[in-house]
């Protein structure tokens, strides 16, 4: 009986006019006039009725036949108030009346709200309640399918998930969870939309949840590293997939260990789309460089007239000693630097006195066993050997014995310069090092100690430049190159 009556209703208004405030669909609507779905029927409404106007709850209002209005004339409402707390036979009959008639949404107390606009009055007889959207009325079907099951950090979800309501796709005024269907973390991300216009305004729905992996990536196929030694090789960082080579920040600083051990491996990134998002890339095992040590055996020899000397700088770790820039790579390649007094074996205090009394000759220093570091005669001995000359002078200076001892290799290139390597004694540009832990020249000259005393605060050197040959003193303090020769 309720539905034919209803469906009465909804014959009867929809013959009326949709140009008056109070029709939702009037040309003329004002939503101001009509509570949300949400409000509460307590809500304190300008109603007309025929018994005057006043401000008294929606709930009244309807149930007295009354119609909301914008505001109440400045006139005597008490009547009004009176009849509608006192009476219920007082229905306000709109067809007697000069008042539009109120087209609107009605929310019944079974929770359905046809999507279809009736009177206001019928509203009321029926015991429903005008609103603005049917939103979260069983009538009403708001739903989101996802098909995607995986999504990328940064990235829109794709395919888009599709969005119907009452089975009419929906693809505007779309509010999506997350943003703009852009997962900003890795992990198990929920996907939701919300409507914000239309039938389904207001109304959410689930779509699912997309697996997201974690977008910054970090491989490593190192597994041992030495301290002060940049790990290698280097680490593989993608971003989704890319590689990325720049703005890189690592840990520890530079690949670099500090420490022996095992020593955790990560890399953040300061941009793109991964800017901000840190990754471990795994650990690495190790160790203190410890060098060649002072054993012969591990050293090449060469014969060079009646001398026989190391074909390679001495990398012996002793305190003291260090590698080119704290590099223990370039101890590989160039053997470690020494000061003169750790080069003698001599207390420190030998580099800034003299320290002639304590002088061996040979003096092995920190040679291995049966060989010494040359004194200035010995090293005189092997550039007049290599030059083909014959005196007694010292030191002896050779403006071409470089050309036949420089190794082929590692030097920087210099026109005219030519570096043969004669005689097998393959010297090269190790570079030099200040007391104060700075380092230069590497590349381009090599330097190596003699066992000659010069004065309190220098001792003899002899110096290979890239583009020349050269003999000198130099400060005690500063950090060269050894070679040893057989005693």
């Amino acid at each position: 009986m309720v539905l034919v009556l209803f469906l009465a209703f909804l014959l009867f208004g929809c013959t009326h006019e949709r140009d008056n405030p109070y029709d939702p669909n009037g040309t003329n609507y004002n939503p101001s006039l009509f509570p949300s779905s949400s409000s509460s029927l307590s809500v304190l409404v300008p109603c007309m009725h025929t018994a005057g106007c006043a401000e008294i709850s929606a709930e009244a209002c309807f149930a007295s036949g009354g119609q909301i209005v914008a505001f109440c004339p400045a006139v005597s409402s008490s009547s009004l108030q009176a009849a509608v707390s006192s009476s219920s036979d007082g229905i306000y009959n709109s067809s007697s009346s000069s008042l539009p008639e109120v087209m609107v949404l009605c929310w019944f107390s079974d929770g359905t709200c046809p999507l279809t606009l009736i009177s206001q009055e019928a509203c009321g007889i029926f015991g429903g309640m005008p609103v603005q959207s049917c939103a979260g009325s069983s009538s009403v079907s708001f739903a989101c399918a996802m098909t995607a099951t995986t999504g990328t950090v940064g990235v829109q979800i794709s395919p888009a998930p599709a969005v119907t309501c009452n089975g009419v796709a929906v693809t505007t005024g779309l509010t999506w969870t997350p943003a703009n269907r852009t997962p900003t973390a890795a992990g198990s991300v929920p996907v939701s939309v919300s409507a914000s216009s239309g039938v389904c305004s207001g109304m959410a729905a689930q779509c699912g949840s997309v697996t997201v992996p974690d977008p910054l990536v970090c491989t490593m196929t190192a597994t041992t590293g030495t301290v002060g030694t940049a790990i290698t090789p280097v680490p593989t960082v993608t971003c989704n997939g890319t590689a990325v080579t720049a703005g890189l920040t690592w840990t520890p600083a530079n690949r670099t260990p500090t420490a022996a051990g095992s020593v955790p491996v990560s890399v953040s990134a300061g941009s793109g789309t991964c800017s901000g998002m840190a990754v471990g890339c795994g650990s690495v095992t190790v160790s203190v460089y410890s060098g060649k040590g002072n054993n012969i055996s591990s050293y090449r020899t060469v014969v060079i007239g009646t001398q026989t000397w190391m074909a390679e700088n001495l990398d012996y770790v002793v305190e003291g000693s260090k590698c080119y820039n704290n590099d223990p790579a370039r101890c590989t390649t160039y053997g470690s630097l020494y000061n003169w007094a750790t080069a003698m074996a001599l207390p420190s205090s030998c580099n800034s006195s003299t320290c002639s009394n304590q002088i061996n000759s040979p003096h092995r220093g920190i040679c291995p066993s049966g060989w010494h570091i040359p004194s200035n005669a010995d090293w005189d001995k092997l550039l007049r050997y290599v030059d083909g000359t014959s005196g007694t002078g010292s030191p002896y200076y050779s403006p071409t014995a470089g050309k036949y001892l420089k190794a082929t290799s590692g030097w920087n290139p210099y026109s005219g310069i030519e570096n043969l390597d004669t005689y097998g004694f393959s010297a090269l540009p190790g570079g030099n090092g200040y007391s104060g832990g700075s380092f230069y020249s590497v590349g381009n000259n090599g330097t190596w100690w003699s066992a000659t005393e010069y004065n309190a605060t220098d001792a003899y050197r002899r110096y290979m430049y890239y583009n020349n040959h050269d003999v000198s003193n130099y400060y005690k303090s500063f950090l060269y190159s050894v070679r040893c020769l057989r005693d």
